[in-house]
């Protein structure tokens, strides 16, 4: 019988460190303004793996009502979606249509697709659409991100409802190409981390989550470094590496994930790419 804690690792627990508590508490104020023509919105940007959807999922359980299939009435506060991996004005209303189980005939027009998500986002009482994965929005240009863009505002404006962007840095770049847009969104950022005193304590925190029976080798610089750099500072890659390793000490009887855990040949027994190496290899 597979011991518990590796089925727990499966299903990964929220790690709380002081950035995230500060962008919580932002999205939380945003949330909470009274509704209005010229709403605030949050455009949450980081590189890829670095705890964005992650955050979006925690904000969205603290705060969205539990479903209950016994009320009368639904209420969901926050709606997310993705951003289409072709975007365009039809595609963004479809793809939020879609995660309210709302979908239309594929011949329905964005006029009719926009007029259906008004009527259902006020039955619902949503305050907050997040959009996720706008890395997609830059690969496109000219007239038709001017009409994608243009959606994005006129969501916020006819529905009174704040609007919450996650993608890359660069995404703000795109934004800014639309003046009025731009001027509504407030970047929150998520760098990657240094290996300094707040990763190690990252460590330490995730530490605690994998229930191992003796202590890790996190407190020494050396093995908080050789984490940093396999990870290359990311939060989301950093959770997976020891996840793994902490699925291999309980698997092996160790019970802690030490230094030589983490050495080159270690990490290839583990099928450890470092994320850089990842993306040249895919793009091989």
């Amino acid at each position: 019988m597979s011991d518990p804690r590796i089925l727990a690792l499966r299903d990964p627990s929220w790690i709380s460190y002081t950035l995230a508590e500060n962008h919580l508490a932002s999205l939380a104020e945003l949330l909470e303004q009274p509704r209005g023509g010229r709403m605030r919105n949050i455009a949450l940007l980081g590189e890829t793996n670095n705890g964005k959807t992650t955050l979006i999922n925690q904000f969205i359980k603290k705060h969205n009502p539990p479903l209950d299939p016994n009320k009368d009435h639904v209420t969901r506060l926050i709606v997310k979606c993705d951003m289409p991996a072709v975007p365009d004005e039809s595609r963004l209303y479809q793809s939020i249509l879609a995660s309210l189980n709302a979908d239309g005939s594929p011949k329905e027009t964005p006029d009719s697709k926009f007029r259906r998500l008004k009527m259902i986002l006020a039955r619902l009482g949503t305050r907050m659409l997040i959009i996720d994965e706008t890395t997609n929005v830059s690969a496109i240009k000219g007239a038709r991100l001017q009409g994608l863009l243009n959606a994005i505002k006129q969501l916020g404006n006819e529905l009174e409802i704040a609007i919450v962007l996650a993608g890359l840095p660069e995404y703000m770049n795109v934004i800014a190409q639309n003046k009025q847009l731009a001027n509504r969104f407030s970047p929150l950022l998520l760098p990657r981390w240094d290996d300094g005193a707040s990763y190690a304590s990252l460590l330490l925190a995730f530490e605690v989550t994998f229930g191992l029976k003796k202590p890790c080798d996190f407190r020494r610089k050396t093995v908080v470094t050789a984490v940093h750099s396999s990870c290359e500072g990311l939060i989301g890659e950093t959770g997976e590496l020891l996840r793994r390793l902490a699925r291999r000490a309980i698997e092996n009887g160790s019970e802690c994930i030490l230094l030589s855990d983490l050495q080159p040949e270690s990490l290839k027994s583990l099928g450890w790419i470092r994320p850089s190496n990842r993306a040249r290899l895919s793009g091989m």
